[in-house]
């Protein structure tokens, strides 16, 4: 137990390593939304130019009125959807590239590579043949998360009296332990991720790399004490947060910004935490 405090104790020294990991995740969550919110203004925009301030139902009328008024709008409506199709599909495939761009050079720098361009196909096919395991482990993380739902709810409804005479306070209490559960199982898939990255860095050998990110389930221990840790510190930053969400709930803008920039500190630190801890195992 000694070696895990130690492992969580030195995952808070914040070096370039961990502010290189938070700038680069920063960075892309940044230009994605950038790209959506300007995307999204844009279709606005044009939705109004196209339908000429008229609404759903004032367009009906005329279809059925005066279909000769309407025919124009026929055909900006088609420009309208391939310009929506066209957007979404170059929005989805440029968040992939910058997705895969960012995981590169995260994990180059925490073992130390020189950066290089030259594996970024690789990645592009790992990230695909990702998606065969990813789909079982979170069915996995499904099928348990609506088991222990279930258990955790039967607990606080076994005595219904008690139950209806607290309802406010359980319905609240169970909402925080199913959030607690679903990023307590969500870390294990993190735990999955980050070693299938740490050892496809090294070796670059797409199915290779994901049959050996299974092998971090092997040491139970190691594992649970790793996602115990983080779990707690996720629940003392929420704990801290919550004043801070009373006194700004006037301020959404803010308040979304400030959450924002926790989960991304908050992530940066867990793969650090968790490099420091399988990263030599």
């Amino acid at each position: 137990m000694g070696k895990h405090i130690v492992s969580f104790l030195r995952s808070f020294k914040f070096k370039t390593t961990y502010w290189f990991q938070l700038l680069h995740d920063a960075a892309f969550l940044g230009i994605i939304l950038g790209f959506f919110t300007w995307f999204g203004r844009a279709l606005e925009n044009r939705s109004i130019n196209l339908f000429q301030g008229n609404t759903p139902e004032q367009i009906q009328q005329l279809l059925l009125t005066a279909p000769e008024q309407v025919a124009p709008l026929v055909g900006n409506l088609r420009i309208f959807l391939v310009i929506l199709v066209v957007g979404v599909i170059g929005l989805l495939l440029m968040t992939y590239l910058l997705y895969v761009l960012s995981r590169l050079g995260i994990w180059n720098k925490l073992v130390h590579n020189k950066w290089s361009y030259k594996p970024f196909g690789k990645w592009l096919i790992l990230h695909l043949a990702l998606i065969f395991p990813l789909l079982g482990i979170g069915l996995i993380y499904l099928i348990l998360k609506i088991l222990l739902g279930l258990i955790i709810q039967a607990v606080f409804t076994a005595n219904s009296l008690w139950y209806f005479a607290h309802q406010d306070g359980i319905t609240i209490a169970l909402s925080s332990i199913n959030g607690m559960i679903s990023l307590f199982l969500s870390l294990f898939v993190l735990a999955y991720l980050f070693h299938v990255y740490r050892d496809f860095v090294q070796r670059k050998k797409v199915w290779e790399s994901i049959g050996k990110g299974f092998s971090v389930f092997r040491n139970v221990k190691v594992l649970f004490s790793t996602v115990g840790f983080a779990t707690l510190i996720a629940i003392i930053i929420t704990l801290i947060f919550f004043p801070i969400q009373k006194v700004l709930f006037t301020s959404p803008g803010l308040l979304s910004f400030l959450q924002i920039a926790m989960v991304l500190l908050y992530i940066s630190w867990v793969r650090q935490y968790f490099f420091i801890t399988h990263g030599h195992n």
